[in-house]
This record gives structure tokens, sequence and C-alpha cells, in this order.
């Protein structure tokens, strides 16, 4: 339930809702079924803002981005901040409210699923730790106001479809950020430079000692700690950016694949069609046969 008062106060932003009956009757689409979005709004410093609800079976996500506040749930209390965003779990009696002195501007989303559970999951966020932390990201922001956008083009098919698209791009884009925040807690180094340096110079025969030179560490700690945040050695990263480079090559351009080989600084075209065939699983011949036939 609201909390009383919450129907007297007035709040700086929007509210949009898509009607249940209208949900009902397209969440069985199979386009539909693993993710929906519900409702979505954006409050801007919304003091007096506050909602206690028993369980509900539908997901919420909360975007934090100014101010503060609490979030109930589980029976535990989490603190709210700006760049926090914030889960409540469908099933589980929930309570969230704006801080008095310092009141949190807010995104929200309802949404529900069968591919939800997973897609929490994959974030780590569980009933115990329902809370993902980072600064305020302008992707995030472009992905709640999208789905706003098509919200606002009223409940037909085409609309909860598109609507239903920007959330997954949503979680796509707080996957792509935790795995990049995991891969770089495990560095002593810009991992992204790093990674940057070798796209860079993408065309050269780049040494271990090169690249570990370039993190400014000893080879031992950067093989460790490369392979520790990508799962991978640098020099087989490397190779792979390489044959990356050269499928676009083979795509793109009619360069043979004696000149591709040259390109990309290969030893000998024997050598790179043997580390494209590795990788990709044919030959470059047969790649571009494939790709083009």
């Amino acid at each position: 339930m609201e909390m009383p008062g919450r129907d007297e106060q007035t709040f700086k932003g929007y509210s949009l809702y898509i009607p249940r009956e209208r949900i009902k009757a397209e969440e069985k689409h199979p386009l539909l079924t693993a993710l929906i979005p519900l409702e979505t709004g954006y409050f801007e410093k919304a003091a007096g803002h506050g909602i206690r609800r028993d369980a509900l079976d539908e997901y919420i996500f909360l975007y934090c981005t100014g101010g503060k506040g609490i979030l109930e749930t589980g029976g535990r209390t989490h603190s709210i901040q700006k760049g926090d965003l914030a889960v409540c779990f469908s099933g589980y009696p929930h309570a969230y409210f704006a801080d008095s002195s310092d009141p949190w501007s807010i995104y929200w989303l309802h949404f529900k699923g069968a591919g939800v559970p997973s897609l929490l999951l994959t974030l780590g966020l569980t009933e115990e730790s329902p809370v993902l932390s980072d600064d305020v990201r302008g992707d995030l922001i472009q992905s709640f106001l999208k789905i706003a956008a098509s919200f606002r083009r009223g409940y037909g098919f085409t609309n909860l479809y598109q609507s239903a698209v920007f959330t997954h791009d949503l979680f796509s884009t707080l996957l792509a950020q935790r795995s990049f925040c995991q891969k770089q807690n495990a560095c002593l180094w810009d991992l992204e430079s790093i990674l940057e340096y070798m796209y860079d110079n993408i065309e050269r025969r780049l040494t271990l000692e090169d690249i570990a030179q370039e993190a400014g560490t000893s080879r031992y700690h950067f093989i460790r700690r490369f392979k520790e945040a990508t799962g991978s050695s640098p020099m087989m990263y490397f190779n792979q950016l390489k044959i990356q480079k050269a499928c676009e090559l083979l795509d793109t351009t009619s360069l043979s694949i004696k000149e591709i080989s040259a390109v990309l600084s290969f030893n000998t075209p024997y050598y790179f069609s043997e580390a494209f065939k590795r990788i990709v699983g044919s030959s470059p011949e047969h790649y571009r046969k494939e790709r083009f036939r």
C-alpha cells in the first residue's frame, strides 16, 4: 500500500503507465514473454516521496541521479545515493523513501517476464544485495527516456514491443558496465587504455614486452592480471583482435589473403591462415566465399 499522504504530493517529472489489461492481452506474445515493462517515470528532488507495498508480482528498478533515499526490503535497510540503481524483487514486501533533508531525484521502471530472474542474477542483484553503485551515467538515463518515449506513443503492440527492446537495452548497458568494472578491478592499471593501445596498433607486430611496458608493469604480473580480467592471455587477445580486423577486411575490401596478412603484420600468409582458422573455425578463403556466396 502507498504511504498516507502520497496522493497529496506533487512532484516535478512524469509518471507513465500501461493499463494492466493491455499487458495481460500481450504478455504471452513470444516477443514479450521474457521481459516487458509496465510503468515508468521520473521525479526530481522528490521531497516527501515514499511508498510501502506488500509483495507484487513484478520488479521495480529505482535509479537515483541525485540526492539520497532509503530502500527497505528482505528485512534489511539500504541507503540509496546518487548513482545507485536498486531493485525491488517480485514477491517481496518493500518500502522506499526520499531523504528528508536531501531528497532524491529518481527514475523508476516496473517490469516483469520469464527472463528477469536470470538477468538480475547475471547483474549480481539478489534479495540480500539489491543495489548497484556507480556514477550517474547518461546512457542509463537515455534508456529510461527511450522507454518513456515509447509509452507516450500509445498502448499498441508495436509500442509495447519497442519499449521492451529498450528495456533489454537498459539491461545490456548494465551488464556491459558490470563486466567492465569487474575487469577493471582485477587490474592494477587502466585496462581500457591497454585494450585501446592494442587496437590502435592492430597493424603492428606488438610483443608482450611492448604491451607490458605500456601497462607499466612486469611481464609476469601483466600476464596474470590481464588473464584475470579478460579470461585470455594478452597475446591471444591481441591475435583475436587482429583476426577480427581481418574479418572486417575480408568483408569490406578486395584485398587478397596475402595482402591482409601483410597489413596485419603476420609473419607469413600461412601463419595468418592458421591463426584465422584456429579462431574463426575456417580458412580466410572459405570465410570470404561463404560470406558472399
